[in-house]
């Protein structure tokens, strides 16, 4: 009898091992959130005061143990002057191309960080790279 429940035992967790593994959305909304507060120099007592909260919830949002009202995601977002898509971007599961899709999270954080003029600097590099691969994609094409 014990050998049946380890078996089913054995089952339900092979089941388990092979289904998706569930993304913690807490976490990456809370790591983007402390980025953009970063990015807009702005510390938690600030961020805090603007929206009406307390330190302890920014805190905590930050590190993935709450999750704020969509009332605050909105004034967090005006706050620090970024859009839903960047904090929700990667927690709906579509077929559209994303952020995400395009470039890995160690790519956005560096650029985030970037001054103005060195975001130009690369926007204009990735254009002409885009342009010299289209060019090169035309050329195999023909031969």
């Amino acid at each position: 009898m014990n050998n049946k429940k380890s078996n089913s035992k054995q089952n339900s967790n092979s089941k388990n091992n092979n289904s998706k593994p569930k993304k913690d959305y807490k976490i990456t909304l809370g790591k983007k959130l402390k980025l953009a507060r970063h990015k807009a120099n702005i510390t938690q007592a600030q961020l805090a005061e603007e929206v009406d909260v307390s330190i302890e919830h920014i805190s905590n949002m930050e590190r993935g143990t709450s999750y704020g009202s969509v009332e605050l995601l909105i004034d967090i977002c005006n706050t620090l002057n970024i859009s839903a898509d960047f904090i929700f971007d990667g927690s709906i599961e579509r077929n559209l191309l994303t952020l995400d899709s395009i470039a890995d999270d160690n790519l956005v954080e560096s650029y985030l960080k970037l001054n103005p003029r060195n975001k130009r600097t690369l926007s204009t590099i990735a254009l002409a790279l885009a342009n010299e691969q289209e060019q090169t994609n035309k050329y195999l094409k023909k031969a």
